[in-house]
């Protein structure tokens, strides 16, 4: 049984489809490389593992947003250094109104949180369709997030209730009308 001869046509196809093939099969390994270290230098274990002297809190979330959420049971007094008061009533649409923490407006109703009063057991949170959520970001870029409970004048967070002595609906409706 003899073999014949591959013709120089063909041998010339293999040698020029061979570096083509070398090149494509370096192109997946780059590829295949460059999503390993993506995925493992963009794992938010790591950056949930950093220290943070300026709180004091037991967990946070981070979202895929960016935004870290602090959890959990912490000091209300961390909320003296906010950047900003955020309040966003959500219904058919969805309006958020937003003041520096540094004006009065926003000093109040920081004020109002740190003196409102746990309330045993904590109610469920509102079903209507109309929701309102204030939103405190801290100067060390994490933010407190809370349901407000305009009716009952509630804060709502972690399964936690707090009731403000001041009209949350009253402050609300003092930042609405400071950024307008």
């Amino acid at each position: 049984m003899t073999q014949k001869p591959v013709s120089n046509n063909k041998l010339a196809a293999i040698c020029k489809s061979k570096p083509a093939l070398l090149g494509a099969a370096l192109i997946l390994i780059l590829i295949i490389i460059a999503v390993i270290w993506i995925v493992v230098a963009r794992n938010p274990a790591d950056k949930n593992n950093q220290n943070n002297s300026d709180v004091n809190f037991n967990t946070k979330i981070t979202s895929p947003y960016g935004i870290d959420e602090l959890m959990g049971d912490f000091d209300l007094n961390i909320l003296n250094n906010v950047s900003f008061v955020s309040v966003i009533i959500e219904d058919e649409t969805a309006v958020s109104h937003m003041v520096a923490g540094s004006t009065e407006v926003a000093k109040s109703f920081v004020k109002a949180v740190q003196k409102a009063e746990k309330v045993e057991p904590a109610p469920a949170p509102s079903t209507s369709s109309k929701k309102t959520i204030i939103v405190f970001k801290l100067s060390t870029e994490e933010f407190v997030i809370f349901e407000a409970n305009l009716e009952e004048n509630l804060l709502l967070r972690d399964n936690k209730a707090l009731r403000a002595k001041e009209s949350l609906e009253s402050l609300v409706a003092a930042i609405a009308s400071a950024q307008q």
